[in-house]
């Protein structure tokens, strides 16, 4: 059974990586804090707040795959979704259609 403190710690770095893949061409953007907790709750977004959060049940920590950061455990598929949240809001929005 992995820690909460051990999952927390490959949930931060995780976040931190593909922030960074995500926004290092886009001026002034700065990551969410990202509050990582033991509980039952819903993950979500904050625009205004500029805040992350991504809950984890107890029940998790037995996964088998909770620490592969590589694969999808259930923390990182939380943390991708609100983060496409975070992108929607802090992303550099270009059109797809050609001016008329």
């Amino acid at each position: 059974m992995a820690t909460f403190d051990e999952v927390r710690t490959v949930a931060d770095t995780t976040y931190q990586r593909i922030w960074r893949d995500w926004y290092q061409s886009t001026p002034n953007a700065q990551p969410a804090h990202h509050d990582f907790q033991l509980s039952e709750l819903s993950a979500g977004y904050s625009h205004s707040k500029n805040w992350i959060v991504n809950p984890i049940g107890e029940g998790n920590l037995d996964d088998r795959d909770i620490l592969d950061a590589d694969g999808w455990p259930i923390w990182k598929i939380q943390l991708v979704h609100e983060m496409l949240h975070e992108y929607q809001e802090k992303g550099v929005h270009t059109t797809s259609h050609p001016e008329v």
